[in-house]
């Protein structure tokens, strides 16, 4: 009779919800998505939440999805429209982040850029990073000689090759962390330095505890257990004080007002000025802000650019007829001996189409950091409430078929007008930077590095695909913690030097 009883206020409590979760959601009037369970919501689809079934679920849904993670909503927009209503036109709304644990704890409270929410103390630090950014790359020159440097290096590594098929990723990895070593702290490293080893490490660390964040969020009780993840966080803080914050304050001792040597300078010179500028600013900030933004520089920065040049490099070689399209433009325009320049992308819009044509078609920025909403807003014809989050599709923006013909195709073409020349306009289903207040602060930094690493390499090599290898597969692999970042799955090329 008692467990009768216990099944029958069981039964009802679960009826109970069901009825009441029902009748709120119609009331609030959110986007459609797939069924939830009572209490759960979506918590059990979130281990199968990827790549792949993000593009079944805005195939299915439409431009906006909602997930229910018990009880804390999530919507994924999949339209450009509604992306820059959320990123743009109400970008301050949408601006927000939520305070997750392992974030908390990777910083130490001190969140910079990436992960710091919305607020004062944020957009004084953005301003800061901005300004400093802006202060170091206003002599392109400076650039342009520390990315020469790595890309003379990787050709010497291509060199070596001697047309014998290898896996380029790791030789693309090592150059652009050189390039963000000298940048930061005007140091670089060779190809077996543990420095560099344990900075692979570090990211590494970076991405798989953003992927293992949710779970403790959804299950704040995990924090207290003796899980093996504290034991990584540790590490990667460890980490970060042995590889950052040591190298700034040794670039600190020696810094010289009036002097830029690298960015660590420009971010002190910049963070000095604001407090002159304003006696207000005073306080809001310390070092531990800075040495964390030159950490969300150090892994934003070499992440994405790597994975970006090393999907590249893989297109050229799948695409023959492309590449020798670049080849006579770079042939034409700067010739075999002088070395590009940046200015040179102005008269090289195949080539710039190209960059932006495979940015669209491998879509490896698969989705953008979620945004926390910061009060009660709408998206479109929905309801959004306060402290939601908001996950903006990338790939589902730039390959829907409403804005772009045959999307899974490549075709450089989309990114040039009747002329030829480049165009890529604001109606074009396409944010290869993101927008408003969260958009990319170091994207002018990314756009030189990749440019003249690919207009180097293309200017001196053949790229090809192995004799008797299958046509590569653009679809990335699924791994085992999910992340915004998609690599291609291994590949190797032949590599030999135009004639």
């Amino acid at each position: 009779m008692f467990w009768e009883a216990v099944s029958f206020f069981a039964s009802l409590s679960f009826l109970f919800y069901f009825l009441l979760m029902r009748r709120w959601s119609r009331r609030k009037n959110f986007p459609p998505g797939p069924r939830q369970l009572p209490l759960l919501g979506n918590f059990l689809d979130m281990g199968n939440f990827n790549h792949v079934t993000m593009k079944e679920l805005a195939k299915k849904y439409g431009d906006i999805y909602m997930l229910n993670i018990m009880g804390h909503k999530v919507f994924v927009v999949t339209n450009i429209d509604l992306a820059w209503e959320a990123l743009v036109r109400k970008g301050n709304i949408f601006a927000g982040r939520s305070d997750s644990y392992v974030s908390r704890e990777l910083y130490q409270g001190k969140k910079a850029i990436v992960f710091g929410d919305y607020g004062a103390r944020w957009k004084l630090l953005r301003k800061v990073a901005h300004s400093a950014l802006r202060m170091f790359g206003n002599g392109i020159e400076i650039l342009e000689q520390r990315t020469y440097h790595e890309v003379d290096e990787l050709c010497q590594q291509f060199s070596k090759s001697s047309g014998v098929p290898f896996d380029p990723a790791e030789s693309i990895k090592l150059a652009v962390m050189n390039i963000i070593c000298t940048c930061l702290f005007e140091t670089r490293f060779p190809k077996e330095s543990l420095y560099l080893d344990e900075m692979f490490e570090m990211i590494d660390e970076a991405v798989h505890l953003a992927g293992s964040a949710v779970l403790l969020e959804i299950l704040p009780f995990m924090k207290f257990l003796p899980l093996g993840i504290h034991k990584r966080i540790q590490h990667s803080v460890d980490l970060r004080k042995k590889l950052i914050a040591s190298k700034f304050q040794e670039r600190k001792q020696t810094y010289k007002e009036g002097t830029i040597r690298d960015l660590s300078d420009a971010l002190i010179k910049a963070y000095n000025d604001a407090e002159l500028e304003d006696s207000k600013n005073k306080g809001i900030l310390d070092e531990d802000y800075l040495i964390n933004t030159l950490i969300d520089l150090t892994t934003a920065g070499s992440d994405t650019t790597a994975t970006f040049l090393t999907w590249s490099v893989l297109y050229m070689a799948a695409f023959p007829e492309v590449q020798a399209k670049i080849h006579q433009e770079i042939d034409n325009t700067i010739g075999r001996e002088s070395k590009p320049r940046f200015e040179d992308r102005s008269n090289l819009p195949y080539l710039h189409a190209t960059i932006f044509e495979i940015i669209r078609h491998s879509s490896f920025a698969n989705a953008t950091v979620p945004h926390r909403v910061r009060s009660d807003t709408t998206l479109g014809k929905y309801e959004i409430p306060e402290n939601s989050e908001v996950i903006v599709d990338l790939k589902a923006i730039h390959h829907d078929p409403n804005h772009w013909r045959d999307p899974d195709s490549f075709d450089p073409k989309r990114f040039l007008d009747e002329d030829g020349s480049f165009i890529c306009r604001s109606t074009f289903s396409f944010l290869p930077f993101g927008g408003g207040p969260r958009g990319c602060i170091g994207q002018m930094l990314a756009q030189i590095e990749i440019f003249l690493f690919l207009t180097s390499v293309l200017q001196t090599f053949r790229l090809e695909l192995p004799p008797g290898s299958p046509p590569p597969n653009f679809e990335p692999p699924l791994e085992s913690v999910a992340r915004g970042i998609l690599v291609p799955r291994p590949y190797k090329l032949s590599i030999t030097k135009r004639e």
